[in-house]
């Protein structure tokens, strides 16, 4: 058990020392390395998820199909479409045909709702001060004066 966790942290530390590249997602996809692209999936910035998901998929290793069905719920658009391609390369059933259109359509429903809401809740007036530079400069005043109302009271240690 000590020994699985000593690796566990040895691990953590490299990656902070060497960190994800695209090159290293490459040089894995071109030695099988199914794995350690399964971890930059797991843990990369969104562009190294994105392309260890196309790698996975290139290869064709279902091992990697768990861990591309849980990136179908990414946040990122491109991460999401790479892991439906990666997934539809590896297996291309009904049921994951299925799935993959189930969390489009949900998505693209989102994204939806979104650009509704924000077309609805856009201001006809706003209020000059709050966005200008008086504005902010009067808020930091009354601030100040009131830390330092604060500041003249004795403090009480507990």
């Amino acid at each position: 058990m000590n020994k699985n966790l000593a690796i566990q942290k040895t691990i953590i530390m490299f990656s902070y020392i060497f960190p994800i590249t695209k090159e290293r997602v490459n040089t894995w996809e071109r030695k099988g390395k199914v794995l350690k692209l399964i971890n930059a999936l797991k843990k990369g910035s969104f562009e190294i998820r994105a392309n260890a998901a196309q790698a996975l998929g290139n290869l064709g290793d279902k091992r990697a199909l768990a861990e591309l069905i849980k990136h179908l719920d990414d946040t990122f658009r491109n991460v999401r479409n790479e892991s439906s391609r990666a997934i539809l390369k590896i297996d291309s059933s009904d049921s994951i045909n299925r799935l993959i259109e189930e969390k489009s359509n949900f998505w693209n429903e989102m994204s939806e709702n979104i650009k509704n809401s924000k077309a609805k809740n856009q201001p006809d007036e706003f209020d000059k001060d709050f966005y200008s530079w008086k504005g902010r400069f009067k808020r930091n005043i009354t601030m100040t004066k009131a830390i330092k109302e604060k500041l003249k009271r004795p403090m009480r240690w507990g």
